[in-house]
């Protein structure tokens, strides 16, 4: 939605945001992957730890899949939602909704599920017509 008909310059940015996020999502299941492995591995709480400091210790291991990369999903998911309401696709409430989402989400663990609803109510209906916004998207 955020490159049609709208030249290259739009492709590119469309596919900065889709691969930004993308591997932003690949770094936050391989984290969850991670994450389940050690918990099923560990026999109580000390024992998840000693294995959470040898995983992480690894070169590359916290920035690629806990820090930098989930971000990525992040950025990439702002980006296209900017870009949808830039061109009139998408509604300005959404960016807001989703921002919104990635604040909660950014403060707390906890609070993953409600940035989750946040997300979930700013794309449910995107791609489906609402008064005010360009037919072609919501």
């Amino acid at each position: 939605m955020a490159a049609e008909g709208r030249g290259r310059g739009a492709r590119r940015l469309a596919d900065a945001g889709f691969a930004a996020g993308l591997i932003g999502v690949v770094a936050i299941s391989v984290q969850a992957g991670i994450d389940l492995v050690v918990g099923f591995l560990s026999e109580d709480r000390a024992a998840m730890q000693v294995l959470f400091e040898r995983v992480q210790s690894r070169p590359m291991m916290e920035p690629v899949f806990y820090s930098v990369g989930p971000m990525l999903f992040y950025v990439g998911l702002l980006l296209l939602m900017v870009q949808l309401g830039v061109l009139r696709r998408a509604g300005a409430w959404r960016t807001v909704v989703i921002v919104a989402g990635i604040a909660v989400s950014m403060v707390s663990l906890d609070l993953l599920p409600l940035g989750g609803l946040l997300f979930l109510a700013a794309l449910v209906t995107l791609g489906s017509p609402a008064p005010g916004v360009s037919s072609r998207a919501s």
